[in-house]
């Protein structure tokens, strides 16, 4: 938790508001060619809720969600917690036709980015366990024909959809917010007034 205020001994910060438009935090979107498999793993907070995501084929393999067209453009940040599996690669992807369609891939062995495109920031950071939390900001426009946000399941450094069937990857708590940023994970909305954790008797 990450202070707010050095001379406020009531409070802490958690996080500033924000709106987290993924309803399904079980990464139960519209998958093609994954088998997804809930409380597989130890996820970064203890509790058996970390999610395993199996490649059944070697190209597409993908679980994706669909963003509702934003009244404006703008820029939104994508993030998830990921885990090694038998693969040491995560990566996060887009579809926006008929422009660059961006993606990252990171090394969950060495925690290091391998490869992205067309993004505007990437983000990864280690959080305990062999769990990092990883991300990507990209500009999200209003004449796309479409805004697919997608986890991608590869095994290799540079090619999003180079996969090997039976291959896996764990992931948690997926996060779409309309920030330039990535900020601390929410479900649903976290208010200015829930964004400070009070910490009186502690």
């Amino acid at each position: 938790v990450f202070a707010f205020d050095t001379g406020d001994t009531v409070n802490s910060y958690k996080g500033e508001p924000t709106v987290n438009v993924v309803p399904n935090q079980g990464l139960l979107w519209t998958q093609y060619n994954t088998s997804i498999t809930q409380n597989a793993i130890a996820a970064p907070d203890g509790t058996l809720t970390g999610i395993k995501i199996t490649a059944t084929n070697t190209t597409q393999v993908r679980t994706e969600f669909n963003l509702t067209n934003p009244a404006s453009a703008a820029y939104y940040a994508f993030s998830v917690y990921a885990k090694r599996g038998s693969s040491p690669y995560a990566s996060l992807s887009t579809y926006f036709p008929p422009y660059t369609s961006p993606y990252v891939i990171f090394d969950l062995d060495t925690g290091t980015l391998t490869s992205s495109t067309g993004t505007y920031s990437t983000y990864i950071e280690h959080i305990r366990d062999g769990w990092y939390r990883i991300g990507m900001v990209v500009y999200v426009r209003t004449d796309q024909d479409y805004r697919l946000m997608k986890v991608m399941q590869t095994d290799s450094a540079t090619n999003p959809n180079s996969g090997v069937s039976g291959s896996y990857v764990y992931y948690y708590k997926p996060q779409i917010e309309e920030k330039p940023y990535i900020t601390p994970h929410t479900v649903g909305t976290r208010s200015a007034t829930e964004g400070l954790k009070d910490l009186t008797g502690n």
